[in-house]
């Protein structure tokens, strides 16, 4: 995760009611954050260090506007505002009889700290880097 909240996230931060958090949170908690089609997306974090009994070691990021699942943009825009230019973050499919799902719209961004490049391929199996 990033060094400090973005300041997007700070201004976004749920404060009151059943999902509140404060600023000691940190990256943790229920942000409200207009997205880049002025799209409201609800966003819930939670880390490594802060739920270890939760998070087995991974931080997550979930991603929901309110009536569809997030686009690539969204999601393009939501991860630089958790994660620092050289993490690498992935979205898991998992197996149908594992996958936990309690919102229909939902996608969620994971990160394990201790394994920062989760083993990675080479970035010319995954895209060229110049166009002809």
């Amino acid at each position: 995760m990033r060094a400090t909240p973005h300041p997007k996230l700070i201004a976004g931060r749920l404060r009151a009611g059943p999902f509140w958090s404060d600023d000691s949170h940190r990256h943790n908690g229920y942000f409200l954050v207009n997205g880049p089609n002025n799209a409201e997306l609800k966003i819930i974090a939670s880390g490594a260090k802060e739920v270890p009994d939760q998070s087995k070691g991974w931080e997550y990021v979930s991603v929901s506007p309110r009536n569809r699942c997030p686009n690539w943009p969204e999601m393009a825009f939501v991860t630089p505002l958790f994660r620092e230019p050289e993490e690498t973050v992935v979205r898991f499919h998992p197996p149908e009889s594992t996958d936990i799902s309690n919102h229909a719209f939902c996608l969620r961004l994971s990160r394990d700290p201790r394994n920062g490049h989760l083993g990675r391929p080479r970035s010319l199996p995954v895209r060229r880097s110049t166009v002809n």
